[in-house]
């Protein structure tokens, strides 16, 4: 995370050169936040307001888009480090375990599209963030622990990070979260599922709290017109 997350702050800022319409895209969503408007709320956009609130937030503190988003990334992988770690010890021997790490996290800093085109691009980075969320969701589900089960406490892990990624792109948590359901309750029963539920609620809370109950009917109805 340091070594290759921190590269991009040797140059000074962000300076991407593929996806320019996406870069557009993401810059006008933040600029609008910084000025005060609220994604849903004051403007349509089907992704989920954690795709932008962490670089907002750097942006609100006087730094530059670039290296606000740059900072973001590197502060969802702090993050997400510790959760990482505790999939890979507990579910897997050590190489496979580095390796899945070092994917897992690589994915969160990563400046790329992720296709063959070569070049800084920050396009999809939402979908980057999902899917090292959605690994270590399914490490958590499909692979059996090798010492001690916790089910308490990996159910709630579960639960606020599928909450997250309601909040992040809704179609992982469409995807994940009857999957989780199914695993928790078949593996752990109640002692597993009650726990997410109570995680992914904590995290919606804390959303209607941060921004009130009329965001959810926005973004409820930003889903459904880009749907249709």
């Amino acid at each position: 995370v340091v070594l290759y997350g921190a590269l991009p702050l040797v140059m000074g800022g962000l300076y991407p050169d593929t996806h320019e319409g996406d870069t557009y895209h993401a810059v006008e969503i933040l600029l609008r936040m910084e000025a005060g408007e609220v994604p849903h709320r004051d403007f349509v956009t089907p992704l989920g307001i954690f795709a932008f609130w962490p670089i907002a937030a750097f942006m609100r503190h006087g730094e530059s888009i670039g290296l606000s988003f740059i900072y973001s990334q590197l502060a969802v992988a702090a993050l997400l480090l510790p959760l990482v770690v505790y999939v890979a010890t507990t579910r897997m021997p050590r190489a496979v375990g580095t390796v899945y790490g070092l994917f897992t996290l690589g994915l969160v800093v990563a400046l790329s599209y992720g296709t063959s085109v070569s070049g800084v691009s920050i396009s999809m980075h939402y979908n980057r963030w999902s899917w090292a969320l959605a690994f270590i969701i399914l490490g958590l589900i499909l692979l059996a622990p090798r010492g001690r089960a916790r089910p308490i406490l990996e159910g709630a892990m579960v639960g606020v990070l599928l909450g997250v990624l309601l909040f992040l792109k809704i179609t992982y948590f469409v995807a994940l979260a009857p999957a989780a359901a199914v695993a928790l309750l078949l593996v752990s029963g109640p002692r597993g599922l009650v726990p997410a539920v109570l995680g992914g609620s904590t995290v919606v809370l804390a959303v209607v709290f941060a921004f009130g109950s009329e965001f959810l009917f926005a973004y409820y109805g930003d889903l459904t017109h880009i749907a249709g």
